[in-house]
């Protein structure tokens, strides 16, 4: 059986082609950061239509992802590498995220670049295969108010276009074929922060005419006769002409002020899964007075399967002994809120579950129970990462409810600040 391998291939378009390619009996190497859709799509199209799935939850954005990712699929004999993934940036070029420019393109450019390099010399090899990259009909024409995007898209239809003529010539079977749809009804226009300003193709129109090309062969396909229409404009307009009449587009669709607006904020455990998923690092938590309440924060980030494997509430002594492997000496000399038993416990969750970090928590969250030497709101917090155990005292106030919120907050940066100098 055949078998492809589609990058952004949780959702939207991505996730569109795949089942294009499943309908035609293609099991399906399914690639995106996010590993809930890649999990859920992965379950949904082995169950109905019989195919073998698997995922890889990477950011290919990352230095070094796409290299990894080939590693890791090498020898699975691909026959079909669709390099979907990518995103877009709306708003005037000198207001833009500098940081967030240079991660599309590494997304949208370097790691497109380095995929079907690699994968087109093993298909030479091999006298077969297909790349199917997909651009878009931005990438015909300059792009004012997503300027980044549009570049990324045009380098993409040069590179395809040239690689794919390049094959041709040589007399090798292998093909890059190169899709150039318009608006998609998917979620890049949410991402960038725009609302599109004429009718979108949903994304399982664009699919199946892009599958229906790429095995046609076709070199450039454009989904749509409106598509059509706008990309040869583009291509044969003054360019001053296109950027201008581009200009006018994203204006009418918000673009303008997308910089200016206030960015959303970061909560601390999307830093925290971030950062584990960046570093290919998985966590545990050991709680005690949160009661759970850490594991809820950290489970909240879309994907966190990706990072987060177990979690335990050890509220009694006995379960912190029995579940996480406290020795007993230590409860009876230091007490359950200690540092000591603190370090034992997030080393002992990393050590149980079999993961590279541990957290804990242990305190005195009120309203009773509070004693002259070990009063309401002491809590210590643990983090373990790789061996290396830190143990922070927190001297809190507050109600009950306030008391297990900031030890939470404060466990999620101590993790933070070791994850960043590890």
């Amino acid at each position: 059986m055949s078998k492809a391998l589609v990058t952004g291939g949780g959702s939207g378009l991505g996730r569109a082609i795949a089942e294009e390619l499943a309908k035609r009996k293609y099991d399906l190497i399914l690639v995106s950061r996010n590993a809930e859709t890649l999990k859920a799509a992965k379950t949904e199209l082995a169950q109905t239509y019989g195919v073998r799935v698997r995922y890889i939850a990477i950011d290919l954005g990352r230095e070094g992802a796409p290299e990894k990712l080939y590693s890791l699929t090498r020898g699975e004999n691909i026959d079909i590498l669709v390099n979907n993934a990518g995103f877009g940036i709306a708003g005037m070029t000198t207001q833009t995220d500098l940081k967030k420019e240079n991660e599309l393109i590494r997304l949208n450019v370097t790691a497109l670049h380095t995929l079907t390099k690699l994968f087109c010399a093993d298909f030479e090899r091999r006298d077969g295969g297909t790349v199917l990259n997909v651009s878009s009909i931005a990438g015909f024409a300059p792009g004012p108010l997503m300027s980044g995007y549009y570049a990324s898209k045009a380098y993409v239809n040069s590179f395809s276009l040239a690689l794919g003529q390049e094959l041709v010539r040589s007399g090798s079977r292998v093909r890059v074929c190169t899709l150039c749809p318009g608006p998609v009804n998917t979620g890049f226009n949410k991402r960038a922060g725009v609302s599109f300003s004429v009718k979108a193709m949903s994304p399982e129109e664009v699919a199946k005419c892009a599958v229906e090309g790429m095995l046609d062969g076709k070199a450039l396909i454009i989904p749509g006769l409106l598509n059509k229409l706008c990309a040869f404009a583009e291509r044969h307009l003054p360019p001053i002409w296109a950027a201008n009449a581009c200009y006018l587009m994203q204006r009418s669709k918000g673009a303008e002020n997308i910089a200016q607006k206030e960015p959303l904020p970061v909560s601390l455990e999307e830093k925290v899964m971030k950062l584990l998923l960046d570093k290919g690092l998985t966590v545990a938590t050991a709680e005690s007075c949160t009661g759970g309440l850490l594991a809820g924060r950290l489970i909240n980030y879309p994907g966190a399967s990706g990072a987060y494997l177990s979690g335990y509430v050890t509220y009694s002594n006995e379960s912190k002994e029995k579940l996480l492997g406290v020795k007993s000496e230590t409860l009876e000399k230091y007490g359950a809120v200690s540092a000591e038993t603190a370090k034992e416990m997030c080393e002992g969750a990393a050590k149980r579950s079999g993961t590279d970090v541990g957290l804990s928590t242990t305190g005195v969250a009120g309203p009773g129970g509070g004693t002259p030497e070990k009063p309401v709101g002491l809590v210590y917090i643990g983090a373990s990462v790789k061996g290396k155990t830190e143990v922070k005292k927190l001297n809190l106030s507050g109600s009950r409810a306030k008391v297990r919120r900031q030890a939470v907050e404060e466990s999620l940066k101590l993790l933070i600040k070791m994850l960043t100098e590890e």
